[in-house]
């Protein structure tokens, strides 16, 4: 009788002790953005590891969409390659949808859309977007030129 007690107490912990374990390793993973990318919407850590397909689109809410040119995903591995990883700026503001880098261009919550060069500074501008945004009119086109934000139509 001892023994089956004994055997119920450690399979009972045993089987918490794993899912702990399971639940704090998906706690873990800080999620960065969103990848458009072979036609689904793919979640993709700091680390740039693509982790899972988005499924709940609540979390559109929370993270950017990135689009990047398929050569700097590394499908085989499902990582983003580094080097294009430190392109990507680290804290990305609410107010910022998506970030394209195809086609060079950001587009806000607004549905404002501004277009960068290839050496955009994007930590600087995000601190100087953060001042303008609620001047930006909404569907409105815009540059960044000489360090100036230029509406182009």
């Amino acid at each position: 009788m001892f023994l089956i007690l004994f055997i119920g107490v450690y399979n009972n912990f045993h089987v918490k002790k794993i899912s702990a374990i399971d639940f704090s390793y998906k706690n873990s993973i800080a999620y960065k953005f969103i990848l458009p990318y072979k036609n689904n919407l793919w979640i993709v850590s700091d680390s740039g590891k693509i982790v899972d397909i988005v499924e709940d689109y609540k979390i559109l809410k929370s993270l950017s969409i990135i689009v990047i040119p398929d050569e700097f995903v590394d499908s085989y591995f499902g990582k983003i390659k580094h080097d294009f990883l430190k392109k990507i700026p680290e804290n990305i503001p609410s107010f910022v949808y998506e970030i394209n880098f195809n086609e060079n261009y950001i587009v806000l919550n607004n549905n404002a859309k501004i277009y960068f060069n290839e050496n955009f500074d994007f930590q600087m501008y995000f601190e100087k977007l953060k001042i303008v945004y609620n001047y930006i009119e909404p569907l409105g086109i815009y540059y960044i030129s000489n360090e100036m934000l230029v509406k182009a139509r």
